[in-house]
């Protein structure tokens, strides 16, 4: 879904930062061609951060990655590779539905998880079900946090944005939690 901003939005962020609107209008289309471009192609990204920060933290590597890498057209099929105390790469189909991309990138995250950080795995099965039980529960609680808990997290307008914005500036000089 492409990045849209009003005429009206333009012109109040252009007058309260005593901009041109052309400046906010390049900006915003920049914004859309690099900055939004990038992020429709992350998936989970809140997940890979947070398992990669474990990563880090028990392979003593501060330098470990998680990376997400897409396949040519025509490979339906999920892979990840593990190098140990390095890296943990997944490979996923280019051309798949964004829910089906999502759970299977999550069940490959899954093995990182089971590789890694889960110490009972040779307890609990086979580590396909494991992973399969990780990729479930990791998007359940992504679809539970887009449909509750993302409220907490969003603005209705820009207005609302602006107005956060005024009072964290207002905090650098010594005003706290007044808007003007």
């Amino acid at each position: 879904m492409p990045f849209t901003l009003s005429t009206k939005d333009r012109n109040l962020i252009a007058e309260t930062f005593n901009v041109k609107e052309k400046i906010v209008t390049i900006l915003a289309e920049d914004f859309e061609s690099t900055v939004k471009e990038r992020i429709s192609r992350e998936f989970l990204s809140h997940v890979v951060s947070a398992l990669e920060k474990m990563a880090r933290e028990i392979t003593g590597n501060k330098l470990f990655i998680i990376e997400l890498k897409p396949l040519a057209d025509g490979y339906n099929v999920f892979s990840s590779k593990y190098s140990p105390r390095r890296f943990f790469t997944v490979y996923y189909p280019e051309d798949m539905e964004p829910k089906q991309k999502r759970v299977g990138i999550a069940h490959e995250l899954g093995h990182l998880y089971v590789l890694l950080l889960l110490k009972l795995s040779d307890v609990l099965g086979g580590d396909e079900n494991l992973c399969s039980i990780f990729s479930i529960l990791t998007i359940a609680d992504r679809c539970q946090f887009y449909k509750k808990d993302s409220s907490a997290y969003t603005h209705v307008s820009v207005e609302d944005i602006i107005s956060t914005m005024s009072l964290l500036h207002n905090r650098t000089i010594g005003k706290v939690n007044v808007s003007e």
